[in-house]
């Protein structure tokens, strides 16, 4: 199972690195190179990149998932 997770929201050119053991979800900074660079430009260019991702749904907050509320 992976334990990180490259992040990135439809609007956003921000990416977030998760770390599922530590539970923490950390801005992405510094140069971007290599595969995570190529990441970025597809990205910016309006693709969906997914690897490794069984399911991913982005939410307004945390209560949205409580209400049973899963898309916008």
């Amino acid at each position: 199972m992976a334990k990180l997770v490259i992040l990135s929201i439809v609007g956003e050119s921000q990416l977030y690195a998760a770390d599922l053991e530590a539970g923490t979800v950390v801005p992405v900074t510094g140069q971007p190179t290599g595969e995570l660079a190529s990441l970025i430009t597809l990205a910016q260019s309006g693709a969906v990149v997914t690897k490794g991702v069984k399911a991913a749904i982005a939410l307004e907050s945390s209560s949205s998932i409580a209400s049973s509320f899963h898309e916008s």
